[in-house]
C-alpha cells in the first residue's frame, strides 16, 4: 500500500508512529530461522529499528519492549532525540517486555498518565478468579472460558494525557498490545472493550478530547479464507469475516451474535475438572467502545488497510493500526506499509512493519 501524497507540514499537526519491534527473546527462540543469522543477531536488529526512531515522530507506540532494553538503550537514545515516555510490563524478570510509549517534548507537554494490565480492569462484581459460585462438574456458562483466560493475560497499555504545545489542544495517547493467539479473538474483544472503558473518562470534558490510540491488536480487519479458526466464510452480507476487535473498534459495539463474541465462541459447556469463573455480565452482553468513534488511520487516507503489517513464513495479515477519533483529527498522510517478503530480514528488524500518520487537529 502507498502512503496518500505527504501534505505540507501546518500549525497544529503531529507525526504518530505504531512498531511491534519483535523482542530480542522471540527473536533468537526458533520461530524465525529463514531469517539469516546475522540479521537475527540485536545489534544489527537495534541499529535498524534506531533509524525508523530516528525520523521527526511526535507519539510513539511501541510493542514487545524488554524491560532491560527500555532502561539501557531505548530510553537514553529517545531522550538524546527529545522524547519522554513510560514502559510498563506485567511480566517478570529481566528480559519481561510490555509496551512503552514516547512523547515529543517539543510538541507535547504531559498533564498526567496511566499504565495499566487490562485483566486488572474486569468489573469487580461478579467476577472471581477459580471456582467461587460453579461446582467443578457443573457446566460453564457461556463465554466463561474467555473471562478465565483473560484474567491470566498480562496484556498492558500505557494512557497519557498530553496538551500540544503549539496549539493548546488536549489529546489522549495510548498504546497496548493484545493477546496474540488466534485461538482466543473473543479474549482480545473483551481486551479492547476493557481499554475503552479505560479510554474514555480520559475523554470527556467541555470539549471531547480526541484519542490517538497505537498499537498490536492481533486482530485481522478482513479474513477472507477458512482456517484452523474459522471454518466458514460467510457469503452474505459480504464474502469474508470482521474480527470481533475491529468490528468493536470501527463500529463501536460487539453484539453478542457476533462469531467472536464470548457467548457465541464459547458456548456454554458441561466439561468436567475446568478452573472456572464466576459469571460476568461482561461475557453475556454485547461489548461496546464506551462511546469512543474510533477510525484507523489507514482506513481513512486510503479506502483500505495495508494488507500486511505482519509476515513470517507461515502467516501475514493486518494486525497494527493506528485509531483516532476522526470528530477531532484529521489524517494527513500515512507512511508506506509494503509487503517484503517474510520478515525480519536484512531490511526490517521485526515480523512487523512500522505504521505511521501525519494528524491534525480539527479545530
Amino acid at each position: 500500500m502507498m502512503a496518500n501524497k505527504a501534505a505540507a507540514p501546518k500549525h497544529g499537526s503531529f507525526r504518530c508512529l505504531s512498531y511491534n519491534i519483535l523482542a530480542n527473546k522471540y527473536a533468537v527462540g526458533g520461530w524465525h530461522n529463514y531469517c539469516p543469522a546475522p540479521a537475527l543477531a540485536w545489534p544489527y536488529r537495534w541499529n535498524l529499528i534506531k533509524m525508523q526512531l530516528s525520523r521527526p515522530w511526535d507519539i510513539v507506540c511501541l510493542q514487545e519492549v524488554e524491560q532491560q532494553f527500555f532502561f539501557d538503550d531505548l530510553q537514553p537514545f529517545m531522550n538524546s532525540m527529545g522524547l519522554q515516555g513510560w514502559h510498563y510490563t506485567k511480566q517478570e524478570g529481566r528480559d519481561a517486555e510490555g509496551v512503552a510509549m514516547f512523547y515529543n517534548s517539543s510538541s507535547f507537554r504531559c498533564r498526567a498518565s496511566k499504565q495499566v494490565c487490562l485483566a486488572d480492569c474486569l468489573p469487580n462484581s461478579g467476577t472471581t478468579n477459580s471456582t467461587d459460585n460453579l461446582k467443578d462438574d457443573g457446566p460453564s456458562p457461556p463465554g466463561i472460558e474467555a473471562l478465565d483466560v483473560l484474567q491470566r493475560q498480562r496484556a498492558s497499555a500505557i494512557i497519557a494525557l498530553l496538551e500540544h504545545i503549539a496549539t493548546g489542544h488536549s489529546l489522549v495517547a495510548a498504546c497496548t498490545h493484545l493477546f496474540w493467539d488466534p485461538r482466543w479473538p473473543d479474549v482480545k474483544a473483551l481486551q479492547a472493550a476493557l481499554l475503552c472503558q479505560q479510554l474514555a473518562p480520559w475523554a470527556q470534558g467541555p470539549q471531547p478530547v480526541p484519542i490517538v490510540l497505537g498499537g498490536d491488536f492481533n486482530s485481522l480487519w478482513r479474513k477472507y479464507k477458512p482456517d484452523a479458526f474459522d471454518a466458514v466464510i460467510p457469503t452474505v452480507p459480504h464474502n469474508f469475516l470482521t474480527s470481533g476487535v475491529y468490528k468493536l473498534l470501527s463500529e463501536g459495539e460487539l453484539p453478542t451474535s457476533h462469531h467472536d463474541h464470548p457467548v457465541t465462541r464459547r458456548p456454554a459447556t458441561a466439561a468436567a475438572g475446568q478452573p472456572k469463573s464466576s459469571p460476568s455480565a461482561m461475557c453475556t452482553a454485547p461489548l461496546t467502545s464506551s462511546g469512543i468513534h474510533f477510525q484507523s488511520v489507514y482506513l481513512a487516507a486510503c479506502g483500505k488497510e495495508p494488507d500486511i503489517t505482519t509476515r513470517t513464513a507461515t502467516f501475514s495479515g493486518c494486525l497494527d493500526y493506528i485509531w483516532i477519533t476522526p470528530h477531532e483529527l484529521n489524517v494527513l498522510d500515512v507512511i508506506p506499509v509494503e509487503d517484503q517478503g517474510p520478515i525480519p530480514n536484512s531490511q526490517n528488524a521485526s515480523d512487523h512493519l512500522p505504521i505511521g500518520a501525519t494528524l491534525a487537529f480539527k479545530s
